[in-house]
């Protein structure tokens, strides 16, 4: 068989025979499937065109191979390249991992135009040719769904269904900061809602790179507002609507868990992009459900999606949760019910460390109080991270900070002495049986340590600290809940 009539597969190079059937079956063997993230294209023996792996590409660039074949099977070239139409969606040229790949391509059911966004001449004419990109519109009846990939951590792509297109802006390749600066106009545009799903990365992300979001939607607060529930996927949102589920969802998943940088190497897999473009086209896909779920609450939710929106930006990330008065204390998303009903919200304390160290340090002699006191008052360090002060009779007397070991003077003869172990003992009063005392009413613990004769002969001061408003987050299992509830945890740590 001559060269120029079999196939020569650059992942195995293994060579089949040059008819579509044959190399279809051999492409759909156990290897490929195993190997499709290894391999992207493959390279025509004939023409030494690099074609598109996936769907029919190859198949069709064959066919047109096979219509210049010979009767007498002898294989010939075509005259030209143009006769392959290699500019064509289907059988678009990857010569390298760095050159750009299928700039377009339809995706879905009912089936939608993807464009792969990757270099600054394409991003420009998107917008140019999509009035919902660029923002600039007049009436405010207009939507847009958008989700981000790599983040919060970074920004690698950035996807946007409309209702022409879905397009995936490649912000590795472009730079995110050229993305934002060019789809700023439309994210900061308040004539066009801007839907997420969990949009708290999201955001984080974006803002980074100097957006404001307004007039956003965060489709997972509509849900909440329906059905009760605060954490739901995209995928179980689009089966509550009835509506077709992401299909790659778990999958992909799985490898964003196994590989953290997937989403910053290139070239990107065909099916890593349309990953991430089907996540914003079905969110947009879902909008018009929304819109009648929301019944009559659009605005409350906007607001309540915006609130979440600088939440996030503020708290790294965050979500904001509080607990429902009216409903037996359920968890809640705070911005959610803040909109809706805030005299319902239970959970405003905020959460803050107390200790009354001073009474600690005022058990000390004077000289060795110095290092834990500023102008009079206990140092952030003693406030915060002072957990023991060690006094034994005859050693130097020392503190622990965080891990860290601190003399309470710098004076290398200074020791503890029995009229000062004498005179702390005095202040607290009798040590019981196990050896343990206390300060009225504090959570601080003073243990001994006594000789043979059961003379008292060291002292360790353990600050207790406790948390005011830290029952404010079990707030649905204390006044929602008839239960008893059971504290676990090792000595020390504040049951």
């Amino acid at each position: 068989m001559k060269k120029s009539e079999v196939w020569v597969c650059t992942d195995c190079k293994i060579e089949t025979p040059y008819n579509a059937s044959q190399i279809d079956q051999h492409l759909r063997g156990k290897n490929h499937k195993n190997n499709r993230s290894q391999a992207s294209y493959y390279e025509c023996p004939t023409c030494k065109a690099h074609v598109n792996l996936y769907g029919k590409s190859i198949i069709e660039h064959i066919s047109q191979h096979t219509k210049t074949i010979k009767s007498d099977n002898s294989a010939i070239l075509p005259q030209s390249m143009t006769e392959l139409d290699l500019n064509s969606k289907e059988c678009s040229s990857i010569s390298s991992r760095t050159t750009i790949q299928t700039k377009e391509w339809r995706i879905g059911s009912p089936s939608v135009l993807l464009k792969y966004v990757q270099t600054l001449s394409d991003l420009k004419l998107s917008i140019q040719r999509d009035p919902i990109l660029s923002g600039q519109l007049c009436d405010s009846n207009h939507v847009c769904a958008v989700d981000c990939e790599g983040v919060p951590e970074s920004l690698d792509l950035v996807q946007i269904a409309t209702k022409d297109a879905v397009y995936v802006f490649d912000c590795v390749t472009l730079q995110p900061e050229v993305v934002c600066k060019h789809l700023r106009s439309l994210l900061e545009s308040p004539n066009v809602i801007k839907i997420f799903h969990d949009l708290h990365k999201d955001v984080v992300a974006l803002q980074k790179y100097g957006i404001t979001m307004t007039n956003v939607l965060d489709t997972q607060l509509v849900a909440e507002y329906a059905w009760n529930d605060k954490l739901i996927g995209l995928n179980d949102m689009l089966r509550r609507l009835g509506l077709e589920e992401h299909p790659s969802k778990s999958s992909m998943k799985k490898k964003m868990r196994e590989n953290h940088s997937i989403w910053k190497q290139r070239p990107l897999d065909k099916d890593q992009i349309e990953y991430a473009a089907l996540d914003a086209h079905l969110l947009l896909l879902a909008y018009p459900k929304l819109q009648k779920m929301a019944n009559g609450a659009s605005d409350v939710l906007l607001s309540a999606s915006l609130s979440r929106a600088k939440f996030a930006i503020c708290h790294e990330g965050k979500r904001s949760v509080c607990f429902d008065k009216a409903h037996g204390y359920r968890m809640t998303s705070r911005e959610l019910l803040n909109a809706l009903r805030p005299g319902d919200v239970c959970g405003d304390e905020r959460v803050k460390c107390e200790s009354s160290i001073s009474e600690v340090i005022d058990l000390l002699p004077v000289d060795l109080q110095d290092k834990l006191l500023e102008e009079g008052e206990p140092t952030d360090l003693a406030n915060t991270s002072l957990s023991d002060i060690v006094l034994d009779i005859g050693r130097r007397p020392c503190c622990w900070v965080n891990t860290e070991r601190i003399m309470l003077s710098d004076d290398e003869k200074r020791n503890i002495t029995k009229t000062e172990v004498d005179s702390i003992i005095d202040q607290l009063g009798m040590f019981g049986t196990d050896n343990r005392a206390g300060l009225e009413e504090k959570l601080h613990r003073i243990s001994c340590m006594r000789d043979r004769n059961g003379e008292i002969i060291g002292l360790t001061i353990r600050v207790g600290r406790w948390f005011r408003g830290n029952a404010t987050m079990l707030v649905d299992i204390l006044l929602g809940s008839e239960k008893s509830v059971l504290f676990l945890g090792v000595p020390g740590s504040g049951k």
